[in-house]
């Protein structure tokens, strides 16, 4: 649980200190609903809630599931830079492999500052370029 608080805390800092504009284009091309299919380039383990990311272009909110518990929060676009913006999430128990992808999950959302659709996938990477998160659109 303790991690947890951490994480949160840490998403929390990484996500308000960020800025950008919106840009309708490349926000209407994510927008929807995704499945994570990977994070850090491995596979997502079965666990009790797929971790899944649900993006509204019209009110620039951002939702899904994160392993063990639901998210919520703002972000914003700028060309192919994606921001998530004060982010919030449940605070369930549950068992250890979902606790650990929720973890992975949240600090790579944290991490993320870059995006690209390649065909029904959504690329998230981090600031060095690194692929981080793969979604697959629902």
């Amino acid at each position: 649980m303790r991690k947890l608080k951490i994480a949160l805390a840490v998403l929390s800092l990484t996500l308000m200190g960020a800025c950008s504009v919106q840009s309708k284009n490349n926000s209407a091309q994510i927008n929807g609903e995704w499945q994570v299919v990977e994070l850090y380039g491995q596979p997502i383990p079965e666990c009790l809630n797929t971790p899944s990311l649900t993006l509204n272009d019209s009110t620039s909110l951002f939702g899904g599931a994160t392993g063990a518990n639901q998210m919520t929060g703002h972000y914003q676009i700028k060309n192919d830079s994606i921001t998530f913006l004060e982010g919030g999430v449940t605070l369930m128990m549950a068992d250890s492999v979902s606790m650990e992808v929720e973890n992975n999950y949240l600090q790579a959302i944290g991490q993320t500052r870059t995006f690209a659709v390649d065909g029904e996938n959504l690329i998230m990477k981090d600031p060095e370029g690194n692929i981080i998160i793969t979604l697959k659109k629902r």
